[in-house]
């Protein structure tokens, strides 16, 4: 599996932190939530931060408190099971008698292009409990979960990278800040180079 590298020089205005995420152009679920999944302090001019990273996914089940704004330091609970294409590219959320949520072992889901998530007829929407992706443990996307429901995450999401005051783990609110990121378009490479100018713009060099 391709790994990926951004080198990141910044010489913007103020110290903030660089950050990564990412989104699924084809997850049309309403209720869907985008995470800052990666997120280094940057100050400017002390040198070039480097971020690499594997997409090695994890399926990813959460409840956290109404709003979910404060990032994984409130998760009341959450559990990461590996996933894989073509192998293990499904599973399955369900409710245990005595309250409590798990995953099923992953499977091969027939249609291999998409990883899978069901959420069981034992789901209770009261509970607030998300299901999503999180790679290295770190929450990327997430969508309430409801009984009986089955939600596709694409295998190849658009990676975008901001500079700001977000932290790891933190609800990116897509509506107010897109215009502060940039895409970072790969197309068949491994490794791109950002630099953050003087205008606090992040361009592709």
């Amino acid at each position: 599996m391709s790994s990926y590298t951004v080198s990141v020089t910044n010489e913007a205005t103020y110290s903030g932190s660089i950050c990564l995420f990412q989104l699924f152009p084809r997850l049309q679920d309403p209720s869907a939530i985008t995470y800052i999944w990666r997120s280094v302090p940057s100050r400017p001019f002390a040198g070039t931060v480097n971020f690499s990273w594997e997409p090695k996914y994890q399926f990813m089940w959460r409840s956290a408190p109404e709003g979910d704004s404060a990032g994984l330091s409130s998760v009341e609970a959450a559990e990461h099971k590996e996933a894989s294409l073509w192998q293990n590219n499904a599973v399955v959320l369900l409710k245990a008698s005595n309250g409590s949520y798990y995953f099923s072992q992953p499977y091969a889901a027939k249609d291999s292009e998409l990883y899978y998530m069901k959420a069981d007829r034992t789901v209770d929407p009261a509970d607030k409990v998300r299901l999503g992706l999180s790679l290295d443990s770190r929450a990327v996307v997430s969508v309430e979960a409801h009984p009986n429901t089955l939600t596709g995450f694409q295998l190849d999401p658009v990676t975008y990278m901001a500079y700001g005051h977000w932290h790891t783990g933190q609800v990116f609110e897509r509506e107010m800040y897109m215009q502060q990121a940039i895409a970072l378009s790969f197309s068949g490479r491994q490794r791109l180079n950002v630099h953050i100018s003087a205008s606090n713009l992040l361009q592709l060099v």
